[in-house]
């Protein structure tokens, strides 16, 4: 009687299709080529002839949904025309209480303030400097006669203030330097790590640095020092006009 002898086909059993695959006996272990390229490509072929989800996916066929859709978020009509409330979804709008709020400011005396009374419904400079940084001693005069005529000798006062932002290497420089040049304006305490974060928060890479901010917080222009330079007293009648601040003001 003959014995069986090993088959070159396997079959894989009455449940699956009709379907049997050849092996490389010759091929190393691991690495056996089931069937041909054509048998290969339709392993995904099922007993009933149509593609399974899986190889529908992969052939590039939309797959036919089976159930309802998921109901999408519909932004009410009345909202549709109104950009702030638009853009409120995508970026809230900062405001100075989040900015300065509940802080204390210190001036040139010494005298301690809370921010958010300071500077209520007004156009705000921070002034990031330092004493020892030579275009910050040259810029600092100019300033202060720019906040010197709007401020202290205009009638009624301008709606402007200045926050000193220090980058000097200590308390004692930065006392010096606000005693020597700078005007009545307020200042970020030294010790206050919040200094920091405004130079975070305004990418400040370089000093001086004014940059002004509307009463809301959003900045109307980084460019503060170019500004005053080339036009004077002119740049705050624009900046008064951005910030939406109605004052019987005239610059």
């Amino acid at each position: 009687m003959e014995q069986d002898q090993p088959s070159d086909r396997i079959s894989l059993g009455p449940n699956c299709a009709k379907r049997t695959y050849t092996t490389n006996r010759g091929a190393p272990r691991g690495r056996r080529r089931i069937g041909s390229q054509n048998e290969r490509s339709s392993v995904g072929v099922q007993q009933q002839g149509t593609l399974s989800a899986r190889a529908q996916y992969f052939a590039g066929k939309p797959r036919e949904r089976t159930g309802p859709r998921s109901p999408q978020r519909r932004i009410p009509d009345r909202y549709r025309s109104n950009r702030s409330y638009l853009s409120s979804l995508v970026s809230p709008r900062p405001a100075m209480v989040d900015v300065l709020g509940g802080r204390l400011l210190v001036t040139c005396d010494g005298a301690w303030v809370e921010a958010e009374t300071a500077l209520q419904n007004k156009v705000v400079a921070l002034y990031f400097a330092a004493g020892r940084c030579a275009p910050s001693r040259d810029f600092t005069p100019l300033l202060c006669d720019f906040y010197e005529e709007l401020v202290d000798e205009a009638r009624p006062p301008a709606p402007f203030e200045v926050v000193f932002v220090s980058a000097d290497g200590s308390a004692q420089e930065m006392l010096e330097f606000m005693q020597e040049l700078h005007g009545a304006w307020l200042a970020l305490p030294f010790h206050d790590p919040y200094r920091h974060e405004l130079r975070t928060r305004y990418h400040i890479t370089a000093i001086p640095r004014l940059v002004i901010l509307k009463p809301s917080g959003e900045v109307i222009t980084d460019k503060g020092r170019k500004q005053i330079r080339e036009r004077g007293l002119a740049c705050f009648q624009n900046w008064v006009e951005a910030a939406d601040i109605f004052q019987n003001f005239s610059g």
